[in-house]
């Protein structure tokens, strides 16, 4: 009997301790994701217009950016563009190039960058911290993005994965 105790408090330990490692790992990979894919985005940010002539940006708006650039210094001007699908939950980035000095564009492809987003905007800032989408004023993009924590969650995990939100502010440095 005794040992029967001892068993189902091993037992028992064992899976807490597998529920809260699963939470951790969960909550790590969130974290992670989002970094990693906010620092991808404001490098991108920050270099739109290299070797191009204005208008750098075309699209400013809440859930979408789009702008230009010759990212990959080939010669040739890029255009990516950053949009969030409310209803499938994805922020996905979507690539174009132009032979012509972005008369014509061709897609070159299209990633899902953020899989599960709860919620994501761009603002939109000018000199003197001014909220605008006049893409001909705008000097400076925010991008906020929070995870749905609900989603990939197991029965380890479900309801106490930590809430994921990160802001980052980054300036056009051709502005």
């Amino acid at each position: 009997a005794i040992s029967m105790l001892v068993a189902g408090s091993i037992v028992s330990l064992m899976v807490g301790q597998m529920k809260a490692t699963s939470t951790l790992n969960r909550n790590m990979l969130n974290e992670q994701t989002l970094r990693d894919n906010i620092v991808y985005m404001t490098d991108e940010i920050n270099s739109m217009g290299n070797n191009s002539v204005e208008p750098f940006m075309s699209e400013a708006e809440i859930d979408q950016v789009q702008f230009n650039g010759d990212f990959d210094n080939d010669g040739t001007v890029d255009q990516v563009e950053y949009i969030y699908d409310e209803d499938s939950g994805e922020l996905s980035r979507t690539l174009r190039s132009s032979d012509d000095n972005g008369a014509t564009w061709d897609d070159v492809s299209t990633d899902v960058l953020i899989p599960n987003v709860e919620e994501m905007e761009f603002l939109y800032y000018t000199t003197g911290n001014v909220e605008s989408e006049d893409v001909d004023l705008i000097t400076a993009v925010q991008i906020r993005v929070k995870l749905d924590t609900g989603a990939g969650a197991t029965e380890f995990n479900a309801g106490k994965i930590a809430e994921e939100e990160q802001v980052s502010r980054v300036t056009i440095r051709n502005r």
